[in-house]
């Protein structure tokens, strides 16, 4: 008989913390598994669970999978070349696939006991493989996926996740445990700099919405599964469609959802609409996240952001006005292609706008909290383009360099105008002024509402006291860190 046990796997990333389940891996179990009733589908999720090297071996034995599905993170890579390595010495003729956006950017790169790489999205590719697999046919090395899918009106296979608890993402909002992933809406229309999306924009149109109605029968789903607190709108900007997100929060209303809920917002300014703050605050909108980047129009402009200070700073006003929390993300030591095709970048004196306005804006209450990361040339972006068109890298392999360079807390190529030690003292700096922060302390806190939210903030001040030390280590030994 034919094996037909297809195993996902999340593979054991150290240092790294499993805050929600795989959802690309769900979301390809759940398209597969209704057209494929013969198979059978399980996930593991190894960076959650941690388990060791035997075990891991161990569990492959007793599933005996024909196929396992792997999806690549460019921070992720390592582990799961390890972990392919590790499923053919356990079992030989299983089939290793490999999907995602690192190996969707770098499709022709070498990949060591990998049967199959994916590029480009994956329900549609996967569905192929499992039909060559059927027939007995043989794989190909790389499988070039050009066409979205035109039907996103399904949720992920969230049956398969098992135990709920091992999930504990900590601070602000998105920390609230127990709550519901939903991704209502697939892609970015954007195309920012910094950003790998561009890799799954073989195809038009670059964003897709599911229908309302759909949507609120996966946060149903959610609720029968486990004990749901919070709702998390992962889409990469909710609104997009300002009428389209209107009609998403008319069914959180008629369906008496309730729960409390938090999503990210672009702060364009046609698209930061009042009315759908309005509507949104009505069913219970707890917070909103944004791509602030720089306090700075002339950077915000060079990184195709399409938004200005002014519009960034109405946000947060408007936000603030309708008592729903804001969370603001940066990025330090940005570069992108000059008006001559050379590298450009921040300078220090646009570094010092981004400092000044994070201390502003804290200052005055207008952000909840912030995440502040260094600039990292990811496979698919632009930025990865120009460090690699000038080879800019440090290093050819950055593994050695851990959850530094993973959590994007360490420059990992030569920058036009800044050198490391001007970008790690401004990246500590910036920390600094938040972390210190008083009124924004003060608001967190009173946003608390139960004693395992306090816990959790507790647990988020000893995370970003241990940031500052490691920080300041970084600091004092980035020359040796970067040879």
């Amino acid at each position: 008989m034919q094996n037909r046990t297809v195993l996902f796997i999340n593979p054991d990333v150290p240092g790294a913390s499993s805050s929600s389940p795989p959802m690309g891996a769900l979301f390809l179990a759940a398209y597969v598994r209704e057209r494929f009733p013969r198979y059978r589908f399980q996930l593991l999720d190894w960076t959650a669970d941690r388990p060791s090297l035997q075990a891991q071996a161990d569990i492959l034995r007793e599933i005996k999978p024909a196929i396992v599905g792997v999806t690549t993170f460019t921070d992720y890579l390592r582990p799961a070349l390890d972990l392919a390595r590790l499923v053919k010495e356990t079992l030989p003729d299983c089939t290793v696939i490999f999907g995602g956006p690192h190996v969707s950017a770098c499709p022709n790169d070498a990949y060591p006991n990998v049967d199959c790489v994916v590029a480009g999205e994956g329900e549609l590719a996967f569905a192929e493989m499992l039909t060559l697999h059927d027939r007995g046919g043989e794989m190909p090395p790389v499988y070039f996926n050009e066409h979205y899918l035109e039907d996103i009106n399904f949720h992920p296979a969230w049956d398969l996740v098992g135990d709920w608890e091992k999930y504990k993402p900590t601070g602000f909002f998105f920390g609230i445990r127990q709550q519901a992933w939903v991704m209502a809406s697939r892609g970015c229309p954007y195309n920012c700099v910094f950003c790998a999306g561009g890799v799954f924009r073989r195809s038009r149109p670059r964003q897709r919405f599911r229908d309302p109605a759909n949507v609120m029968q996966e946060i149903r789903f959610h609720q029968s599964l486990h004990p749901t607190r919070a709702i998390f709108f992962v889409d990469d900007e909710f609104n997009t469609n300002i009428d389209w997100a209107k009609e998403v929060c008319g069914r959180l209303a008629s369906e008496r959802i309730g729960l409390p809920w938090a999503t990210s917002m672009r702060t364009t300014e046609k698209l930061f609409d009042e009315g759908l703050l309005e509507v949104a605050k009505k069913v219970n909108c707890r917070a909103v996240a944004m791509g602030l980047e720089s306090g700075n129009d002339e950077v915000l402009k060079a990184i195709k952001k399409g938004t200005t200070v002014e519009f960034n700073l109405r946000a947060l006003r408007l936000l603030k006005q309708h008592r729903i929390m804001a969370h603001g993300n940066f990025i330090l030591g940005l570069a992108w292609y000059g008006p001559d095709g050379k590298p450009d970048g921040e300078r220090l004196e646009q570094v010092m706008d981004t400092l000044n306005f994070i201390r502003d804006v804290t200052r005055k209450g207008l952000l909840s909290s912030v995440s502040i990361s260094i600039a990292t040339p990811y496979p698919g972006s632009e930025l990865g383009k120009l460090v690699d068109d000038f080879k800019l890298n440090y290093l050819d392999d950055t593994s050695h360099l851990g959850v530094d360079a993973v959590n994007r807390q360490l420059i990992v190529f030569r920058h036009p105008h800044l050198s490391p030690e001007q970008i790690q003292e401004c990246y500590q700096n910036a920390w600094q002024s938040v972390i210190y922060n008083v009124p924004m302390l003060v608001k967190r806190f009173l946003n608390i509402s139960r004693p395992e939210e306090l816990i959790d903030n507790l647990k988020l001040g000893y995370f970003l006291g241990k940031k500052l030390l490691k920080g300041k280590r970084n600091l004092r030994n980035i020359d040796n860190l970067l040879k």
